[in-house]
Parts: C-alpha cells; sequence; structure tokens
C-alpha cells in the first residue's frame, strides 16, 4: 500500500510497532509517539491502536483526531483506505454510530481514487468492515466495489481483468458468510442472473480470465456473431473507455517504454523544449507504432496490436512539460503531463497521470 518518495517510511513503521506493544500497558505514553508520527499513513494506524485501550471518555476525541489526520493525507488511497484501521477501533470500542459515520464518508470519496484497480483495493478493505457495520453500510460498500470491478474486468489488459476478478472473489467470499441474500442481489444487478451464479458455483475454485466472458456484457440474441472469446463488447460502454485511456497513459509513462535504450518520457521532454509552451501531441494508431515527433516508441506494437478488435475511432495521446525546478543532483526537473483520449461511437474516453522526469538527448541507434 506504500507510495513512492516516503523517505521515512520505515521509521515511521518502526514507531507504528512501538506504539502498538505501548498501548495496552501505557496509553498514554503510546499517545505522545502516535502524535510525533510524521507520515499520515503510520500515525492513523497508530491512533486507531491508541483508541483500543484508551478510557472510554477519551474514545471519541481520538477517532475525530485520526479521521482528521488521514485527511491531511494529499494521496485519495492512503488517505481512504486507513480509515479500515478507524472502523476497526470503533468497532472495538462498541462505537458503532461512528463507525458507519466513516465508513459513510470514505465511500462518498472513493471516486477520487485512481486508477481503478487502487480504488477497488481500498474499497475491499471497507467491505470487509462493512460486514461488521450494518447490512445497509455492507450493501453500499459492495455496490462501490462491484461498480469499480465492473470496470476493470471490462479492461482489454489481462492484468487487469485479473486484478479486477481478485478483488470481486475476496468481496463475495467476505460477504458470503452471513449476508448470501445480498451477495445473491448485487450479483444479480451487476452481472445478470448467469454472471451471479458462475460466481458463486466457483468461490471454492480458482478463478482465471475465462470467467470474465461470463460477466461482460452478452451482445443482443438477433446479433449474427459474438464477439471474440475475452474481449470486451463492440459498444464499450464510457467507464471501459476511460480504463482504456488510463491504461495506455501508464503505457506511455513506463520505464520499460523506451525510445532507442533511454527512457520515452525524457527523450520527449527534451524533444518538446525546442518549442513553447512544452507540448507534444500525436495520435495512436490500431496495429502500428506509436509514433511520438518522429520517435517510434519500442515495444508500442504490442499494445496498439490490441486496439483493433475495439473499432475505435480515433485515439489523440498528449504530453505537457511544465519546470519544476531542480532534482536533488542537480538536473532539471519536469512534469509531465500525459492525457490520452478515446472516441468510440459518440462516446470518450479520458484518462490522465503525472510524472515527472528530466531532458535526455535522444541516443544514436545502435
Amino acid at each position: 500500500m506504500s507510495r513512492p518518495g516516503w523517505d521515512n517510511a520505515t521509521e515511521c513503521a518502526g514507531l507504528r510497532n512501538r506504539v502498538c506493544d505501548l498501548a495496552p500497558s501505557d496509553w498514554a505514553a503510546a499517545l505522545k509517539i502516535a502524535i510525533s508520527i510524521p507520515l499520515p499513513w503510520y500515525r492513523v494506524q497508530s491512533l486507531a491502536v491508541v483508541v483500543t485501550t484508551a478510557p472510554d471518555n477519551r474514545v471519541d476525541d481520538l477517532l475525530d483526531r485520526a479521521c482528521r489526520t488521514a485527511r491531511t493525507d494529499k494521496d485519495a488511497f492512503r488517505s481512504l483506505a486507513v480509515l479500515a484501521w478507524v472502523i476497526d477501533a470503533a468497532l472495538f470500542r462498541d462505537r458503532t454510530k461512528e463507525a458507519a459515520r466513516v465508513l459513510r464518508s470514505a465511500l462518498a470519496g472513493s471516486d477520487k481514487i485512481t486508477p481503478p484497480s487502487s480504488r477497488a483495493r481500498a474499497l475491499g478493505l471497507l467491505v470487509e468492515r462493512a460486514t461488521r457495520v450494518g447490512e445497509q453500510n455492507a450493501r453500499d460498500a459492495a455496490n462501490a466495489l462491484f461498480n469499480t470491478v465492473t470496470t476493470l474486468i471490462a479492461d482489454p489488459f489481462p492484468k487487469w481483468r485479473n486484478r479486477g476478478l481478485l478483488y470481486l472473489k475476496r468481496a463475495v467470499v467476505t460477504l458470503d458468510r452471513d449476508h448470501r441474500t445480498l451477495v445473491e442481489d448485487l450479483l444479480t444487478a451487476h452481472f445478470g442472473p448467469d454472471g451471479a451464479a458462475a460466481i458463486l458455483s466457483r468461490l471454492d475454485k480458482p478463478w482465471n480470465d475465462r470467467l470474465t466472458t461470463l460477466l461482460l456484457p452478452k451482445p443482443p440474441s438477433n446479433a449474427t456473431s459474438a464477439p471474440p472469446p475475452l474481449c470486451p463488447p463492440v459498444n464499450l460502454p464510457a467507464p471501459a473507455l476511460h480504463s482504456l485511456a488510463r491504461s495506455l497513459c501508464h503505457h506511455l509513462c513506463s520505464r520499460n517504454n523506451d525510445i532507442h535504450g533511454a527512457w520515452a518520457i525524457g527523450v520527449l521532454c527534451h524533444t518538446a523544449l525546442r518549442s513553447h509552451p512544452h507540448i507534444l501531441r500525436f495520435p495512436i494508431i490500431p496495429n502500428k507504432p506509436i509514433v511520438a515527433n518522429h520517435f517510434t516508441l519500442s515495444r508500442s506494437l504490442d499494445v496498439t496490436a490490441r486496439l483493433a478488435k475495439f473499432q475505435l475511432d480515433s485515439i489523440a495521446a498528449q504530453l505537457v512539460f511544465i519546470e519544476q525546478g531542480r532534482f536533488a543532483d542537480g538536473a532539471p526537473k519536469f512534469q509531465c503531463t500525459i492525457s490520452v483520449a478515446i472516441a468510440h461511437r459518440g462516446t470518450l474516453g479520458t484518462g490522465l497521470l503525472d510524472t515527472y522526469c528530466y531532458p535526455t538527448p535522444p541516443p544514436r541507434p545502435a
């Protein structure tokens, strides 16, 4: 669950562990350590531990403090996911109403988490807690998770489809223990009777990518031919287009995506500095390598070859480079905003991703 840039994460984790050891015998001393932890992710977890041993008259105040601390984290995933520890602590101290309030607040902010795989992971943590808060809370949390999972299993890349199946299975197994009727209702609403039956019959069996063929929307009954196995439907819904656009953003940003051995984003940054503003625009054409400002991106044909089956109208990519000072080693630092727009039968899907880079002169071909 960690994210890049946590220079003192190990130290903070050590302080959290110290709080866990100290809280049962001296909650006040544990609270002092918890408050001193600089990273909100570990500070909230530590405060939740203190809540479990603090005097009853301090519980509500500490729960409120943990929630306020979580909101200070600038990362949407961490800010929401860490509330799972707060809900656990509230339930441990019989504060069911407070746990429900924290859960509703977390669900309301879940749309801010990107990409969908991270949102599904955070919602999965909340679903586990929601089953102990109340059935309506479990329904709300599961419904939010299933909405996200539906987007993942429609993704053209097997990695994300399998990730969606993983989160779906975890949630279904958790809910099936005490809320069987709820699980059946939600699965039927999201995947139809056949999809729900397929999922429930496989709870004790391995899941694989073939299950997505049962969960994706079916073509009309009068259709002359079905779409190829493992492919999203021809009429891609907006969530699937957004997911596809974000996947292309991640591909463009990948360190494995290079130009003559150098990171493509760095080389394109060097090229973009020749003009003002520093913007590069280029199309992405199915079954053809991606060419940006006369540079061909390696391995891009492997990705674009998978796009042909969707019959997309157009794909446009844009890179915007903004100077942000210098890195610690003195190299010029630029923020690169990668955006991709996909048009398909009157529907638009968009993706956005930020990264940091430094200008890299294009190496000569070997």
